[in-house]
């Protein structure tokens, strides 16, 4: 906590890590190595608000500024070790709730914020493909114009939490003139007619959130679907992507703050030479140099 912060950040930041530690905490390295997504953990955190802190109560949610979820997901860290579920939370809380909120018509944000604050939903983000992703005009998938909508054609990789998604932000081109309006925001949900996952790719951390391929073959799209609007995609994508980098910096200071906090303890309970290690100046200078990077973060 620095002097400049709302003091309410704390409070949030403690009143989500006691509930991380009764709910959450635990059994997070065998689901690891089992590539295993807590459908269960997901909903308590649906339950206990955490998905719906940064939305409108109209919606369901609390209302709260974005600082309060960062610091929520950083007190929850401080106690469950799982980063690849706090991964895709952030992911979804930031990269699609955060895009519907900004650019989504009222009819899409009540369609789909409650489902998504509730546990009814869970979203990817359908951005990057295999030959695609900060080269944005690379996207091959298309989306082509029909009666009461569009037809997309596709395929996306490297989505994180795919496979246990039941929605997905996809981002397809609605036109060939390599321009920034070539590219349009939808809200497709994955149960749709033509939607198919292909094997999730095998990681080496992040493991207990999917990270998969999605193939879209002739899938219909209402006009209703549309977010930020046809040849708004860019604009959608500013705000995805520009709010999930700030979300997931959670999910980094959280660890950063428990990895402090057991190696202070170490260094105190750790002997040598008839005193802690703690007492050495070698050993103390590395602790301060953890403490001021953490709190510069």
């Amino acid at each position: 906590m620095q002097p400049w912060q709302d003091k309410s950040l704390e409070e949030t930041r403690e009143k989500f890590r006691e509930f991380s530690k009764n709910e959450l905490a635990g059994d997070w390295q065998q689901r690891d190595a089992d590539r295993e997504f807590s459908a269960e953990r997901w909903q308590k955190c649906c339950d206990m608000g955490v998905l719906g802190m940064s939305v409108p109560k109209k919606f369901g949610g609390s209302e709260m500024p974005y600082g309060h979820a960062v610091a929520a997901i950083e007190g929850m860290c401080l106690e469950c070790e799982d980063s690849g579920f706090f991964f895709a939370m952030s992911s979804q809380m930031s990269g699609i709730q955060a895009a519907l909120l900004s650019t989504a018509s009222e009819e899409l944000q009540e369609m789909y914020l409650p489902k998504l604050i509730s546990g009814e939903h869970r979203a990817c983000l359908g951005f990057s493909e295999e030959t695609a992703g900060s080269d944005i005009y690379s996207i091959e998938t298309f989306a082509e114009k029909t009666d009461g909508g569009y037809i997309i054609n596709g395929s996306k990789s490297f989505q994180t939490n795919s496979l246990d998604s039941t929605t997905c932000l996809l981002f397809a081109k609605t036109a060939n003139n390599r321009s920034p309006f070539d590219f349009t925001g939808f809200m497709v949900d994955l149960d749709s007619e033509g939607v198919s996952h292909a094997e999730p790719y095998n990681k080496a951390t992040l493991r207990t959130c999917s990270m998969g391929r999605l193939t879209f073959e002739n899938v219909f799209v209402p006009d209703s679907h549309i977010i930020g609007g046809v040849g708004g995609g860019l604009n959608v994508i500013k705000y995805s992507i520009g709010w999930e980098r700030i979300m997931l910096m959670g999910i980094c200071i959280g660890p950063m703050g428990r990895v402090l906090e057991q190696t202070v303890e170490w260094a105190k309970d750790r002997e040598q030479f008839g005193k802690p290690i703690g007492k050495y100046q070698g050993i103390s200078s590395k602790i301060a140099e953890m403490v001021m990077r953490h709190r510069m973060a």
